[in-house]
């Protein structure tokens, strides 16, 4: 992005499309009270009012037809969201009153904002950090109440750890260093050298493994349902979300492959169910291909039953499943979680028996999650650091220079030396107006 990109107005809608109560048009620039100026019925208030401050005005066009009327907020620099001058219009909700403004906007001197670009003019601005960005973000793709809470602890745990790597690495550095300045010989000589990078590798193992199972559920609570075909997993599916969204039928294997729905249980905990296809012998390619998938998604889920009836019950409980036993109406059956989707009888008690795992789980929320791009260039590093630990370590200048390099990463990922392509990838992915 230019200078001239960076240092003119910029105009955009900040709140979502659609109809609403209100609709938020933000401009930020130099220009920004000058432009904002242009629309207001008396724009001598808006020079005259007090930083942070709001008041209520209406909105005239440049051909002197009012549009509508609202609340003036304006923020002068630098005690702003982007430490600029910054004016935000509250209009009534509506996209043509939106659009209008923001035209009459753009007719007097602004320009319509980039993706993010509010939010990257706060980061070059030193108003926000690329943790602050991140929180933002995870903020923003919260699903549920749960997510919400884990998001910020997750962001906090993420540069925790990369920071605690990024100052091990650095220590490291300033002792091969020394070697190089002061050390007798061109061997090294630092005590317990491998045992440091071996120490180093396991935190960024760790740190990677933690990673990909929270990406293997999205942030969701997931719960899926197993076991042989007709024992009812559909009919619990579609007892717990409520509505026929899984075919049932007597006919053996109704449901291919899996299907996925969602619910909300009490604290804000939104669960995602997965209905898998039933365990036999599949029928032909596509139907084995669908039973394939469905054990994937039952092996990635956070809680997993497999469900039972009459003729299939045992008290014995599988390796890291739950026995869900339906069909209690037919037999009495009464042991571990019994149910029967047809009566309703127990479905109470399956949720309250999610919400508690979901509940015990809240915790992994707020594990740290990566990018594909930063588990890549940390997987960088851990082949790194395990050749380090494999290789004899003989030449301190090649291995300053491996250390040097592993910084660069790990600084880049906590925000101090990001480069101009990693900005562009954040921002895009921003929604307009943020």
């Amino acid at each position: 992005m230019s200078d001239y990109q960076l240092n003119d107005t910029i105009v955009a809608v900040a709140t979502a499309a659609g109809k609403s109560g209100i609709a938020v048009i933000r401009l930020s620039g130099p220009d920004a009270i000058q432009i904002a100026s242009s629309l207001l019925k008396k724009p001598e208030t808006l020079f005259t009012s007090l930083p942070n401050s709001g008041f209520y005005s209406e909105f005239i066009s440049s051909g002197g037809e009012l549009i509508d009327d609202g609340v003036v907020m304006v923020f002068r620099a630098p005690h702003s969201f982007t430490g600029e001058d910054v004016v935000e219009i509250g209009s009534h909700g509506s996209l043509a009153i939106a659009d209008v403004i923001v035209l009459e906007f753009i007719r007097t001197g602004a320009r319509p904002a980039e993706p993010g670009e509010f939010s990257r003019r706060a980061f070059y601005n030193g108003k926000l950090a690329l943790k602050d960005l991140e929180i933002i973000t995870a903020r923003i793709a919260a699903t549920d109440g749960a997510a919400l809470r884990g998001s910020e602890r997750s962001v906090d745990e993420k540069f925790s750890r990369l920071d605690a790597l990024y100052r091990l690495l650095i220590g490291m550095l300033g002792d091969v260093n020394a070697e190089i300045d002061f050390g007798e010989s061109d061997a090294i000589k630092i005590p317990a050298l491998t045992q440091r990078i071996g120490h180093l590798l396991a935190k960024v193992n760790d740190l990677l493994r933690i990673a990909r199972n929270k990406s293997a559920n999205a942030g969701y609570f997931t719960v899926a349902l197993t076991g042989p075909t007709n024992v009812g997993k559909s009919s619990i599916f579609n007892a717990l979300v409520a509505f026929k969204r899984s075919i049932v039928s007597d006919t053996p294997g109704t449901t291919r492959d899996y299907l996925e729905a969602f619910i909300d249980l009490p604290g804000g905990h939104r669960i995602k169910l997965v209905d898998t296809a039933g365990d036999r012998r599949a029928l032909g390619e596509i139907e084995r291909e669908g039973i394939i998938l469905g054990q994937t998604a039952a092996l990635e889920a956070d809680l997993t039953f497999r469900v039972t009836d009459p003729s299939d019950r045992s008290p014995q409980i599988p390796d890291g499943l739950l026995l869900l036993h339906n069909k209690n109406d037919l037999d009495g059956w009464n042991e571990q979680v019994s149910i029967s989707a047809l009566t309703g009888q127990g479905l109470e008690l399956l949720r309250s028996e999610i919400l508690i795992r979901a509940i015990a789980t809240d915790s992994e929320l707020s594990k740290p999650a990566l990018s594909m791009t930063e588990r890549s260039q940390l997987e960088d590093v851990a082949e790194k650091l395990h050749r380090l630990v494999d290789s004899p370590l003989s030449d301190p200048g090649l291995l300053a220079d491996d250390l040097q390099s592993m910084i660069d990463v790990i600084g880049s990922l906590l925000g101090l030396n990001i480069s101009e392509d990693a900005l562009n990838h954040i921002f895009t992915n921003m929604c307009i107006g943020k």
